[in-house]
C-alpha cells in the first residue's frame, strides 16, 4: 500500500492526517513572513507538539481486572483461581494498609509504625501509615509480588507494567514478602507422625513396610513389584516438586540483593502451593 492510497482511506485517522499534509504542503508552498523568521528550535517544538497530539494507543498501569481467564490468573500469579487471590488479598489488607515499606535500613528504623488506638478502629478514623503516599493501589501491590515471584520479571519490567519506579518496585516486593511470609505461616503445617498415618493417601498405604535387600544380587518377584509400586507413588512427590518451581524466582539464579530474603521467598511459595488442590487422595 503507498502513501496516496493509505491517505485516500475514509477513517478520522486518515482524514487528521491529510488534513495535516495539505497545511504542510500550503505552508511550504506560501511560507508567511512570521514563518520565514522562525528560528529552528521553535520549529522542533512545534514538531513534539504535533506528535504529543497524535493518537497513540494510551497503556494503562496493570490491574489485577485486565485478567480474565483463570488460565491467565494461574500463568501470572501462580494461584489456582480468581477467588483464591480476592481471599489472600482479603486475608492480608487489613495489616496491608498499615505496614510499613521498606526504603533502607537506616530509614526505615527512623519511620515507627504505631497501631491504631481504639478509638480509631471504633470511629474508622485512621491516620493512616508512616512515610510517602502509595503510587499504587494495595491490589496492584500484591499483584506485583506474585507476578515477581511467579515469572522473575526484572525490577525495570514490573516498573514499566505498573507505571513506577524500579525503587519503588523493590520497596513494594521486599515489603509484601515480609508481610506474606508473618502471615500465610498458618498455611505451612508440619504434623506429627500419628497425624501422617491416619490422612495418608491410599497409594501410599497400600505400599508394604518390607524392605528391599539392596546387598541381593538378584531380586525376588515381590521386590519387583514392591519397586514398581514406589516408583509410582514417587510420581506424586515429583509432581509436589514441580508445582514449587513453577514460582521461577526459586528456580532462576536469586539476585545478590533479594538473598536476604531467600527464606521469606521459599515460605511464601509453598504457602501459595499448599493453596492447590490435592495431587492425590
Amino acid at each position: 500500500m503507498t502513501v496516496s492510497d493509505y491517505l485516500q482511506k475514509k477513517s478520522p485517522k486518515k482524514r487528521k492526517a491529510n488534513k495535516l499534509q495539505e497545511a504542510g504542503s500550503a505552508r511550504s508552498l506560501f511560507p508567511s513572513s512570521k514563518e520565514s523568521k522562525q528560528d529552528p528550535e521553535e520549529s522542533d517544538s512545534d514538531d513534539e507538539e504535533m506528535e504529543a497530539d497524535a493518537d497513540y494507543s494510551v497503556s494503562v498501569p496493570m490491574q489485577f481486572e485486565q485478567l480474565t481467564r483463570e488460565m491467565e490468573v494461574k500463568v501470572y500469579t501462580g494461584l489456582p483461581s480468581p477467588k483464591a487471590f480476592e481471599f489472600l488479598f482479603d486475608y492480608l489488607s487489613p495489616k496491608a494498609r498499615f505496614m510499613q515499606y521498606w526504603r533502607g535500613g537506616k530509614q526505615t528504623r527512623k519511620e515507627s509504625c504505631q497501631p491504631p488506638s481504639p478509638f480509631e478502629l471504633a470511629t474508622g478514623y485512621l491516620k493512616g501509615r508512616p512515610g510517602p503516599e502509595r503510587k499504587l493501589r494495595l491490589e496492584q501491590e500484591f499483584l506485583l509480588t506474585l507476578m515477581k515471584l511467579r515469572l522473575a520479571l526484572l525490577t525495570f519490567d514490573l516498573g514499566f507494567r505498573f507505571h513506577v519506579s524500579a525503587s519503588t518496585v523493590s520497596s513494594v516486593f521486599i515489603t509484601w514478602v515480609k508481610l506474606m511470609s508473618k502471615e500465610l505461616s498458618v498455611l505451612i503445617v508440619w504434623p506429627s507422625r500419628q497425624q501422617i498415618k491416619k490422612t495418608l493417601p491410599y497409594c501410599f498405604k497400600a505400599l508394604s513396610q518390607s524392605k528391599i535387600c539392596a546387598s541381593s544380587m538378584q531380586m525376588l518377584p515381590r521386590d519387583v513389584r514392591e519397586t514398581s509400586n514406589i516408583a509410582n507413588v514417587r510420581i506424586y512427590v515429583e509432581q509436589a516438586i514441580g508445582r514449587l518451581k513453577v514460582f521461577l524466582i526459586l528456580k532462576n539464579e536469586l539476585p545478590f540483593t533479594l538473598l536476604p530474603l531467600a527464606d521469606d521467598i521459599v515460605r511464601v511459595c509453598c504457602a501459595l502451593c499448599n493453596l492447590l488442590p490435592p495431587l492425590c487422595v
